[in-house]
């Protein structure tokens, strides 16, 4: 009976070790990120990374790197936005949403960093949407060139 039971338990072992070895797999993560420079009217870091007459700019060599500006309310002044973007043929879309409340009476702008890796194609049209409630607004309608 002893023997009986040690298969039973050798038996349930094993299939709780097998279930548990597919769970411990992690997935493929995405290589792309979006990222919001800290800070409220970031002009320190807008002289160099965005053009005097724009909020949007871009570099395309091997990967491509875009900063473009969003607005947002003042308080807090980080960890503001989420992003979400998708790639379909030739187009690079990108939502952005403020999760924080409107904590205090005023807007700010802030600078968002993108870096998209492996892209196949040399040229595309990058769109930015900033959601907000049930609207989406277009911030930016930009075809990018890879150099």
């Amino acid at each position: 009976m002893k023997q009986f039971s040690f298969i039973i338990m050798f038996f349930f072992i094993s299939i709780f070790l097998l279930i548990g070895c597919d769970q411990s797999v992690e997935p493929a993560k995405d290589k792309n990120s979006i990222i919001q420079i800290p800070g409220c009217d970031s002009t320190r870091l807008g002289k160099t990374l965005v053009p005097d007459d724009s909020c949007f700019s871009y570099q395309f060599y091997e990967s491509l790197i875009v900063v473009f500006c969003v607005s947002g309310n003042c308080c807090p002044d980080s960890n503001r936005f989420s992003t979400n973007h998708t790639i379909t043929n030739d187009t690079i879309i990108v939502a952005v949403a403020d999760t924080a409340g409107q904590l205090c009476r005023c807007v700010c702008t802030y600078i968002l960093h993108g870096e998209f890796h492996d892209l196949p194609g040399n040229n595309y049209l990058f769109l930015v949407y900033q959601m907000e409630d049930s609207a989406e607004t277009l911030l930016y309608a930009v075809n990018v060139h890879r150099n």
